[in-house]
């Protein structure tokens, strides 16, 4: 429910709640995949679960950046941080992926 009181307003929830659904399916995902004895596929679901766990810190990090270094106005700060913390933190370990830097 918090979701919906965010600072921002709309913006920021429409992000969070696509933060949300893709961490919640990407989870299921990779619990589906070792139940179906996909090591593989099962570290590389988990490995995106992982790394959208730390959007929030990721948020603190762009909204410090924005706000304080950028002198951007703090709501609009806070809109282009929540969009951008799963974009980046996806981006990351998709990197990872297909660097291929957990595989064994």
């Amino acid at each position: 429910m918090l979701v919906f009181l965010q600072q921002g307003g709309w913006p920021s929830t429409l992000g969070f709640l696509i933060l949300n659904t893709l961490w919640l399916g990407i989870t299921i995902l990779g619990y589906v995949a070792i139940r179906r004895k996909k090591i593989n596929l099962h570290r590389q679901w988990i490995l995106r679960s992982f790394f959208l766990s730390f959007a929030n810190i990721t948020i603190y990090i762009l909204v410090a950046i924005s706000h304080n270094a950028l002198n951007l106005p703090y709501s609009l700060s806070y809109t282009i941080a929540v969009w951008l913390c799963w974009v980046l933190n996806l981006a990351i370990a998709e990197i990872i992926i297909r660097k291929k830097v957990f595989s064994s």
